[in-house]
């Protein structure tokens, strides 16, 4: 509990601590216990450094690409996670089965046929329903 209070309070302080780079002596003399000061300042050099949140999300895009949910892609995608999680040391990787409704996109086309026939460029949005046969008056 204590550390999970630590933590909270470097995840509140760390933007102050940012955003005013005031030192160690001033902090604790506002009240601010010197080690809550320290991991704060620990958060800002790392989150300064960067991070690797866009590796991991131009990764997941390159090797897995578009995910629509119920495909195949999708369960790749949980495989990639699963992997990625692992490989990075978390030690109580797990999936979980849930149901979820699949879409998948079919062919798109559409036109005025008059009184000028011509093509229409169009795209399906996830989870649209098809044009009745015959089309739509």
């Amino acid at each position: 509990m204590r550390a999970v209070l630590a933590l909270l309070a470097c995840c509140l302080y760390a933007p102050f601590v940012v955003a005013n780079p005031l030192s160690e002596e001033t902090l604790s003399a506002a009240g601010v216990e010197a080690n809550t000061v320290k991991k704060a300042m620990a958060l800002r050099d790392e989150a300064r450094a960067g991070s690797r949140a866009f590796e991991w999300v131009e990764r997941l895009t390159t090797e897995v690409g578009p995910r629509l949910a119920g495909s195949e892609a999708e369960a790749r995608a949980r495989t990639w996670a699963v992997s990625t999680l692992k490989e990075m040391g978390f030690d109580d990787v797990r999936l979980e089965p849930f149901e979820i409704d699949g879409w998948e996109r079919g062919i798109e086309r559409a036109a005025v046929v008059a009184p000028y026939p011509q093509p229409l460029a169009i795209t399906a949005l996830g989870g649209s329903v098809p044009t009745p046969k015959g089309g739509l008056q």
